[in-house]
């Protein structure tokens, strides 16, 4: 039994790894379509 909870519990950990890692992922293309869309629209928002 404590087998299973331990592989269990690794299986968690993995899946929140991985959330926590696209999550992450997700916000860095978030930035840089931001900078992109600045760059396509002539420069920075401020102007």
């Amino acid at each position: 039994m404590v087998y299973f909870v331990i592989g269990y519990s690794i299986v968690w950990l993995m899946l929140l790894g991985y959330t926590a890692y696209v999550h992450f992922q997700q916000k860095k293309l978030e930035r840089q379509l931001e900078v992109l869309e600045e760059l396509a629209a002539g420069g920075p928002k401020a102007r």
